[in-house]
């Protein structure tokens, strides 16, 4: 038998659950058909299949802007009525994505601020992703790209993000020695480390420069600059802090387990003091987050910030990523450290098959507070179109979902 044709149409109908638009028939013979509709704003395209041609069970489908999945209607004989609820998409009915709010209908109109973003000139964006094995991106990971991806979740011009300024230090630093090591003399290894520092040094004082820039051109979104006990003297960050917060920083962001220190490392004790008197916020990594085996939440599960807390009260810590999976630590130091405040990329989460029930990650954060809870998405990493739905889909009250979606970062960052 010859290869399958393809019949294409459009606009089967609005909405799958409604009775006179559920049905589609299965084409006869050896053919696909390929059926486009939209449900809530989001265009779903199915491909049916008849005949032998439809052993292969390739049925798929493409859910944008939410990340592309597959979908299944199964293997159809000739003439078959079709109830389009059967589809699935990962493993949820399309009857559900839309029960459960997944697909609906965006952009809303409260603001959102993603609380975790690393964003890159284009060139660089797109070379870090490929470092990550992301070869072929969907965008570069500019500022440009965040605020157009926000744009598809809300229509408020208020809009906004944190620009989370990490250099990752340690890893570069290692990269050089690695590309050197055992062809250097004593002489020759203690003229490497220094160079390396300086470079290192070098692209954090740059990196920092940039998220101002950015800042200048995007008001919405602010630069929470990097800072490095490794390669930065106790006095050097202190110096980055003060010239960065003079040309419009609103933060510090660290990284415990990827630039390898201690989160209460006491070179870093000038720089929490400067930053409890200017009344500067710290964004910190934590748990395991997008971390392969051997990190394992290095120096960043949440009772590692116990010293830090104790030593600096008044200090405006930011905990990422919820400190996933280490949630009863997490709850636990919400309860010790009242000006704790929580960020919530990773577990918040519209990858499938989901880590956490809707039910667990309710009662997660109205344990935490959900007024101490800030969107975040890791961009680049994620983006922040699914796990916004994935935010409004949950059963919190309106008034939960706007202070977490955007309100509350407004309050905190004194947007």
């Amino acid at each position: 038998m010859g290869a399958p044709t393809t019949r294409s149409g459009t606009g089967i109908c609005e909405n799958p659950l409604a009775p006179e638009g559920r049905h589609v028939v299965a084409p006869a013979g050896n053919v696909r058909t390929s059926l486009i509709f939209r449900t809530a704003g989001v265009s779903l395209r199915l491909t049916l299949k008849s005949g032998r041609d439809a052993e292969d069970r390739s049925d798929d489908a493409e859910l944008r802007p939410v990340v592309p999945r597959r979908c299944h209607l199964g293997c159809l004989s000739e003439g078959e009525r079709v109830d389009i609820r059967r589809a699935r998409v990962g493993l949820m009915s399309v009857a559900d994505l839309t029960r459960g709010g997944l697909l609906m209908d965006l952009p809303v109109d409260m603001p959102v601020i993603d609380c975790h973003v690393h964003a890159y000139p284009e060139e660089a964006g797109r070379r870090t992703q490929a470092a990550f094995g992301n070869s072929s991106p969907e965008y570069a990971g500019t500022p440009e790209d965040l605020l157009s991806l926000l744009g598809q979740i809300s229509t408020s011009p208020e809009n906004g993000a944190i620009l989370k300024n990490l250099t990752p230090t340690a890893e570069m630093a290692r990269a050089a020695w690695d590309r050197v090591a055992g062809r250097l003399t004593a002489d020759d290894e203690r003229h490497m480390y220094a160079e390396v520092k300086e470079r290192m040094a070098g692209r954090i004082r740059r990196r920092n420069a940039w998220g101002n820039e950015v800042t200048k051109r995007h008001p919405t979104l602010v630069n929470f600059i990097g800072v490095d006990p490794n390669f930065l003297t106790p006095e050097e960050n202190v110096e980055e802090l003060e010239l960065r917060v003079r040309d419009g920083a609103k933060g510090i962001c660290i990284h415990p387990t990827r630039n390898l220190h201690r989160p209460e490392d006491y070179r870093l004790w000038p720089l929490f003091e400067r930053a409890q008197e200017l009344d500067i916020p710290v964004l910190t990594h934590s748990g395991t987050e997008g971390y392969r085996p051997a990190y394992m939440g290095l120096n960043a599960e949440p009772y590692d910030f116990k010293a830090l807390l104790d030593t600096f009260p008044r200090l405006r810590l930011i905990i990422g990523h919820l400190g996933n999976p280490y949630f009863d630590q997490l709850v636990d130091m919400a309860q010790r450290y009242p000006s704790l405040t929580f960020e919530s990329s990773g577990p918040v989460s519209a990858r499938e098959p989901y880590a956490y029930a809707d039910e667990y990650l309710v009662r997660l954060l109205r344990q935490l507070g959900t007024d101490r809870v800030m969107f975040g998405s890791d961009f680049l990493f994620g983006e922040p179109v699914g796990p916004a739905r994935r935010l409004l889909s949950l059963p919190l009250t309106d008034a939960e979902k706007e202070a977490i979606l955007g309100r509350n970062a407004q309050q905190f960052l004194g947007l």
